[in-house]
C-alpha cells in the first residue's frame, strides 16, 4: 500500500481466542450465509455488527445468539 493510499475494513490484529464450528446455510442473493456456533467464552464477546475475524478474514456479524453468530460473505465491486 502506498503512503497516503485508501484503506477499507478492519485491521486483524492477536490471536486465536478460539475454535467455532462453521454451519452453512447456503446463498441467498449472491451472499454466502454462514453460522458459526463458538465456546460460551467466546460468545460473551460477540455482538451484533460487531467484527470478528474467521480464518484470518475481518467480518461484520450480522446476528449474534446465545451459542452462535451469523455472518453473511457478501460480494463486492470495485469501481
Amino acid at each position: 500500500m502506498r503512503a497516503g493510499g485508501r484503506m477499507d475494513g478492519h485491521f486483524v490484529t492477536g490471536h486465536i481466542d478460539g475454535v467455532g464450528k462453521n454451519h452453512p446455510l447456503g446463498t441467498v442473493r449472491a451472499r454466502h450465509v454462514l453460522d458459526i456456533s463458538a465456546p460460551q467464552g467466546i460468545m460473551r464477546y460477540i455482538v451484533a455488527k460487531g467484527s470478528v475475524a474467521v480464518d484470518g478474514i475481518s467480518l461484520t456479524v450480522a446476528a449474534a445468539r446465545a451459542k452462535s453468530f451469523r455472518i453473511w460473505i457478501i460480494p463486492t465491486l470495485w469501481p
